[in-house]
C-alpha cells in the first residue's frame, strides 16, 4: 500500500479500495488488480492493523511498520504478524489454497 498518489509521484493513482487509516495507491493501469486482491479480510486486518505499510514493486513486496523499529523484544510478535498478512495475501491470490478439483 503506498502513499505515492498524495505525494504527487508521477503515474501513480487511488486504488479504490477504502481501508480506514490508509490511502491505498498503485500505478496508473493496475487499480483492478489492487481492488480484486484487496478482499473483506485483508481490508479488515489492516483496517485493525493500522500501524503496517505495504509496498510492492517489480515482484515484490515490502512490509514495515510506519516510523517503528522493531526491538529484538517485539520481533517475534511482528514475525507473527507478518506471517498472518502472508496467509490473507496467499489466501485473496488463490482462494481455494492451491487445492486441485
Amino acid at each position: 500500500m503506498q502513499e505515492f498518489a498524495s505525494r504527487g509521484i508521477a503515474g501513480y493513482r487511488r486504488a479504490g479500495v477504502r481501508i480506514e487509516g490508509y490511502r491505498l495507491s498503485c500505478p496508473s493501469g493496475s487499480e483492478h488488480h489492487v481492488r480484486d486482491l484487496f478482499n473483506a479480510e485483508l481490508i479488515q486486518y489492516f483496517s485493525s492493523h493500522r500501524q503496517f505499510v505495504l509496498e510492492g514493486s517489480n515482484g515484490f513486496l515490502l512490509l514495515y511498520q510506519r516510523e517503528r523499529l522493531v526491538t529484538p523484544g517485539n520481533l517475534e510478535a511482528f514475525v507473527r504478524d507478518a506471517l498472518s498478512i502472508h496467509r490473507l495475501l496467499l489466501t485473496a491470490v488463490n482462494p481455494d489454497g492451491g487445492r486441485q478439483s
